[in-house]
């Protein structure tokens, strides 16, 4: 972060701006986004999540709702993910500040990721809290229930 305000602050300096300004750039570690359909050969996971999503439903239980992107920011975004070298080169040239560029090796495994994950409010602030019910009983059984259909 230090390093940022010094590069912006400087750049500031540079172009002669005085009052409010609005600065856009990039200043930190990106969150590549996860998408489970990208990845043509994990259709099997993907269809043992809807299955299970759909028996949810069907036994009465609390409906569990599908959506394409998770909309928060999620330490999930760097597993499993390599993003294409034409991304990776784009962030890295407009990344002021060369130590900040996270590079994924060209080792790194490729799987699939999906956030199933708890019911809450204020996810990562001091009051963060789950739903109960949801995390402890709906949730294992969901996940449960995930894995006998992927795994056999």
């Amino acid at each position: 972060m230090a390093q940022t305000r010094a590069v912006v602050s400087a750049m500031v300096t540079e172009a002669g701006l005085v009052g409010p300004a609005i600065v856009y750039g990039l200043s930190s570690l990106v969150y590549p986004a996860t998408h489970l359909a990208r990845v043509d050969d994990h259709a099997g996971f993907a269809a043992a999540i809807e299955a299970a999503r759909r028996a949810q439903e069907e036994t009465g239980r609390p409906p569990i709702k599908y959506r394409e992107y998770f909309t928060g920011i999620s330490d999930m975004s760097f597993l499993g993910h390599r993003p294409p070298e034409a991304e990776r080169d784009l962030i890295a040239a407009n990344t002021p500040i060369a130590s900040l560029v996270d590079r994924a090796g060209a080792d790194a495994l490729v799987f699939p990721v999906v956030n199933i994950g708890p019911w809450g409010r204020e996810f990562h602030q001091r009051l963060e809290r789950v739903y109960a019910p949801y995390a402890f009983e709906e949730l294992p059984r969901f996940l449960r229930e995930i894995a006998r259909r992927f795994l056999g």
